[in-house]
């Protein structure tokens, strides 16, 4: 019976279809998510940048009431030990203010920095977690389109000898397939060793985070990770949100000493400019302005959806799910279904060259006993043979 062919090209066909579906859903699936990552990671780092220059400005601002405040006991003789006190108390609130702005404004500048290294780490890595998963698809593909080949040509070759000959052609794509096994077994164990860890990790997301900040440098350590549980946890005070306090507290202690002594000030000011030209409420408002400013984009209202759709919903959710399912496809594709469809590409070639074989054994058959009804004495030759089946068939 003539061997189907159609089974065969079905498995490879369906192989060929899975591939394509695979990369499909690969690329739409890294696209979507580095659309998502890429779009949040811009926004931190924008909320960031603002936060940094925020607080640029506020250290600024500071240091120039500082300088002003520096420049009036320099160029002015207060005599008055009322005012002497005073300036004395708005110099300690001073300093104790920009203390507090100097650790808010060091903690500040250093979130785009980190956030920019960030991108970059994306954008290299983005090609490689696209590509390397697909390798075994595209291995799999281009061998089943060489093995598939060759078989559906066999199908339309009548020559007993072409399934034979494209039987033997294909030994050696024997060896380049036990080579694609490997290679996808090997990128399987990885992704399946990378799925392992990420799920490890993300059993307890949250401490494996918390135990990363202890790693910020010895300066900034104790506020990067007192911060982290804020944000994480929310069990502790947030370290940013008690500097830009203090800091207006201080601030508000200075206006509250000029507005006391304001009467007093504006009679030294007549004897002394630089304290006519010291706007304190004008630079106290500004300064307050952009630390309330600052406030709201360290609150945890700003900073947790950050971290919840970067860490929990991309990482732990969309990640783990994406490597999981690239696991099942390959090792169902290329450790099932390929070596089955090949084994049957190769039955295929058998039963054809089978068949051709007997077609051949019997056509040859009947030449010689069409031979021997003719001419007994004629040896049965493939051109006596020929003419003999006309002859008999006539």
């Amino acid at each position: 019976r003539r061997p189907a062919f159609y089974p065969t090209f079905s498995a490879f066909f369906g192989i060929l279809t899975l591939c394509s579906i695979g990369i499909t859903i690969r690329e739409y699936r890294f696209l979507k998510t580095q659309a998502a990552v890429t779009h949040a990671v811009k926004l931190a780092h924008f909320d960031a940048e603002r936060l940094a220059l925020s607080s640029l400005i506020v250290n600024q601002t500071m240091t120039s009431v500082a300088d002003v405040l520096g420049g009036i006991q320099a160029e002015c003789t207060l005599t008055d030990p009322v005012i002497v006190a005073a300036t004395k108390d708005a110099n300690m609130a001073l300093d104790k203010a920009m203390a507090s702005v100097s650790k808010y404004s060091s903690l500040a500048q250093s979130v785009p920095e980190k956030l920019v290294r960030l991108q970059g780490i994306l954008r290299k890595l983005g090609p490689y977690v696209v590509w390397v998963p697909m390798i075994p698809q595209l291995i799999l593909g281009s061998l089943s389109l060489l093995i598939v080949v060759p078989a559906m040509a066999t199908a339309l070759i009548r020559g007993h000898h072409a399934a034979r000959c494209m039987d033997l052609s294909l030994m050696p794509l024997g060896f380049l397939s036990m080579l694609a096994l490997i290679v996808v077994t090997v990128i399987a164990a990885g992704e399946l060793a990378i799925g392992i860890a990420g799920s490890v990790v993300c059993v307890d997301v949250d401490h494996t985070v918390l135990e990363y900040a202890r790693l910020a440098p010895e300066k900034q350590r104790m506020d990067v990770a007192q911060a982290a549980r804020f944000y994480v946890k929310g069990d502790v005070l947030n370290p940013l949100e008690e500097y830009i306090d203090e800091a207006l507290m201080y601030i508000e202690a200075i206006v509250d000493l000029y507005n006391q002594f304001k009467f007093a000030v504006d009679l030294i000011g007549l004897s002394c400019l630089p304290i006519l030209h010291a706007d304190v409420p004008m630079v106290a408002g500004n300064a307050r302005t952009l630390l309330a400013a600052g406030r709201k984009l360290v609150s945890a209202a700003n900073v947790w959806p950050y971290y919840d759709n970067l860490v929990h919903k991309t990482f732990c959710d969309g990640m783990m799910s994406s490597i999981a399912f690239l696991i099942i496809f390959q090792a169902t594709v290329g450790l099932v279904l390929f070596p089955i469809a090949s084994f049957r590409a190769h039955q295929f070639l058998l039963r054809r060259e089978r068949w051709q074989r007997a077609l051949h054994e019997a056509a040859s058959a009947r030449a010689a006993k069409c031979v021997d009804v003719l001419d007994p004495g004629l040896e049965a030759t493939p051109t006596s043979a020929s003419a003999s089946a006309v002859c008999c068939r006539c």
